[in-house]
């Protein structure tokens, strides 16, 4: 009988030791693993820093466009092993960023003469991406080279011409990518482009300047391989 309670005893202490072992042991999860070629797609919404001034005189025109943009983004990220995530990334969107019926400030005073606007029609850039993988979220920062088609265009006496032309500057943002699943990553990013600025040799009156900044937001989903 006491061999009988003692093997008894031992048992119960074995158990229990066990399964306190089972449960406050470290549990093995899946973990996230960034590393791969994507392609996306995405949407947002931009805002823009332009001026026209003409050369020689007090005349400036404040385009500062606005609206919508979509395009497609594709790039490939590296993880190592402590986490950082290394990686290059491309874009292109269309936009709707523009602005019409603008008047030209004459010392001060607006011109009634004149109506100018702009047009952003299409961005690109290629971008380095720098990131750290926290289980399925990635922050990231990015930033590289960008350019952009924009249109300036004016009418006078009811005569519109316009100048189109490919800014090429840099930009910078940050943003987060979620993996949803293995395969669907969802993303949030904010950018800020600078495109820099052009003289144009004007045919029909003063030649001029214009520079162009953007802010946008994006929102995207992508496929990861």
């Amino acid at each position: 009988m006491k061999r009988l309670i003692l093997s008894s005893t031992f048992l119960v202490g074995f158990a229990h030791t066990s399964f306190a072992a089972d449960v406050f042991a470290p549990q093995d999860t899946a973990v996230y693993n960034w590393s791969g070629i994507y392609v996306g797609a995405d949407a947002g919404y931009g805002w823009g820093n332009s001026t026209q001034d003409f050369d020689g005189i007090d005349y400036n025109v404040p385009l500062d466009p606005k609206g919508w943009l979509g395009g497609l983004y594709a790039g490939y990220n590296y993880q190592l092993s402590n986490g950082v995530v290394l990686g290059v990334e491309g874009d292109f969107n269309f936009s709707n960023i523009d602005s019409k019926g603008v008047r030209g400030i004459s010392a001060g005073v607006n011109d009634p003469t004149f109506s100018y606007g702009s047009d952003l029609k299409w961005t690109g850039s290629l971008r380095g991406r720098l990131g750290y993988a926290a289980g399925q979220f990635l922050p990231f920062v990015t930033g590289g080279l960008a350019v952009g088609r924009y249109e300036n265009f004016q009418t006078a006496a009811g005569v519109p011409y316009s100048h189109t032309n490919t800014f090429t500057g840099w930009t910078l943002g940050a943003g987060v990518d979620y993996a949803m699943t293995e395969h669907i990553v969802l993303r949030v990013e904010y950018r800020y482009t600078d495109f820099g600025d052009k003289h144009i040799v004007d045919p029909v009156w003063t030649d001029w300047n214009v520079d162009l900044s953007t802010n946008d937001v994006r929102i995207g989903i992508a496929y990861k391989f």
